[in-house]
């Protein structure tokens, strides 16, 4: 059996000892927790119309994504393709979250 360490607090300075261990971030988002909805403020024109703009301006590059692969998410859309995906399958520019996000 091994000795326990203890780390001490004085009373003025905070001491930082964790003997090598990683804690994990217990209030970070978890993998299988279920995405929020999340409100984005609408535009004047449509996602389609400013991605050209921002992609001239060097302010985004389109992101290809891995092909999917079945099964499909129920919301993917076999006929949609994203611009900012680089024409990726699955979904449009104007219910991309990812763009939107940017």
């Amino acid at each position: 059996m091994t000795p326990h360490r203890t780390c001490y607090k004085p009373a003025q300075r905070l001491r930082h000892c964790n003997h090598g261990y990683q804690w994990k971030n217990q209030s970070g988002p978890r993998n299988n927790s279920k995405r929020k909805n999340v409100h984005f403020d609408p535009v004047p024109m449509s996602y389609g119309q400013i991605l050209p703009y921002l992609i001239d301006k060097g302010m985004v590059e389109p992101k290809p994504l891995k092909p999917m692969v079945p099964p499909y998410p129920s919301n993917f859309d076999v006929n949609a393709r994203c611009d900012y995906h680089a024409g990726s399958p699955g979904h449009d520019i104007e219910s991309c979250k990812a763009f939107k996000s940017k």
